[in-house]
C-alpha cells in the first residue's frame, strides 16, 4: 500500500486538471472536432515528468550520475487512452542503487495519489537488456522506447547495444507473436467480424498494426508510428 502524500506537488496538479479537461473537451466535441486523444494525454504525460523533474532537480533530489526517463510500452509511442498504463524506465549508466529512490518516490507517488497505473522499472542498459532476452513482453516495450529527461546519450548507448541483440532474436520473437496471436483468436475473434469487437486485442485490431511497428523496428530499423 502506497501511502498517499501530504501535499500534491504543483506539476502534478495541473497535470491532473489539465488531464480532466482534455477528457471532458473529448466528450464534448463532435466526431470532427475531436482532440486526437491518446497524443494529446501522452503530451500532458511528458510534461508533467519534465516539469516534476525540474522541481525535483530544485529540490536537490536528482542524483549524481548519469541517468535519463524514458517513456515505454504504448506511452513510448504516444498512445495513452484514459484507463491506460503509464510505462516508465530509468535508464541509468550503472547499476542503479538506493540514491535513485528519492527522486523515484517524487515522481511516482503523486501519480499513484491521482489514481493512475505506472508500469515502472530503474535498470542499468546491460540489465535491461538482459531482461528484454529472457522475456519478448519485454523486447517489445523496449522497441517502442523514447526519451524524456536526462542524459540523451545514454539512450543513444543503449540502442547501440540492444538493436543488435534483438535483431539476432527475430525469428523466436516473430514465433512468440504468432502464439499470441492464436491465442488471441480464440479469446477476442477478429476484430472486423464482430457486431462488439475487441479493438485492442481482436485480430486487426491495434495489437497486430503494434506488431507491424516492432518487427519494422527489428527488420528495417524504422522509427515512429
Amino acid at each position: 500500500m502506497i501511502a498517499a502524500s501530504t501535499e500534491m506537488p504543483k506539476s502534478a496538479a495541473i497535470f491532473a486538471t489539465a488531464r480532466d479537461e482534455l477528457f471532458a473537451a473529448f466528450q464534448s466535441a463532435s466526431p470532427v472536432d475531436a482532440v486526437p486523444l491518446p497524443e494529446a494525454y501522452a503530451a500532458l504525460a511528458d510534461t508533467y515528468f519534465r516539469e516534476r523533474l525540474a522541481e525535483c532537480e530544485a529540490d536537490g533530489l536528482v542524483p549524481k550520475g548519469a541517468f535519463c526517463v524514458t517513456a515505454v510500452g504504448g506511452y513510448g509511442r504516444s498512445e495513452l487512452c484514459p484507463r491506460s498504463d503509464l510505462d516508465i524506465l530509468i535508464l541509468t549508466k550503472r547499476a542503479p542503487g538506493r540514491k535513485i529512490e528519492p527522486l523515484c518516490k517524487a515522481l511516482f507517488h503523486p501519480l499513484w495519489d491521482l489514481g493512475l497505473e505506472l508500469g515502472h522499472g530503474v535498470r542499468d542498459i546491460g540489465g535491461c537488456i538482459k531482461l528484454a532476452m529472457q522475456d519478448f513482453k519485454v523486447l517489445a516495450s523496449l522497441l517502442d522506447i523514447r526519451f524524456l529527461w536526462g542524459d540523451e546519450s545514454l539512450l543513444d548507448a543503449f540502442h547501440a547495444k540492444f538493436l543488435p541483440k534483438a535483431q539476432k532474436q527475430a525469428q523466436p520473437f516473430l514465433q512468440w507473436m504468432e502464439e499470441g496471436r492464436s491465442n488471441r483468436l480464440q479469446r477476442f475473434g477478429g476484430a472486423d467480424a464482430l457486431l462488439e469487437p475487441e479493438l485492442k486485442n481482436g485480430l486487426g485490431g491495434l495489437r497486430d498494426y503494434h506488431q507491424v511497428l516492432w518487427l519494422g523496428r527489428l527488420a528495417f530499423g524504422t522509427t515512429g508510428n
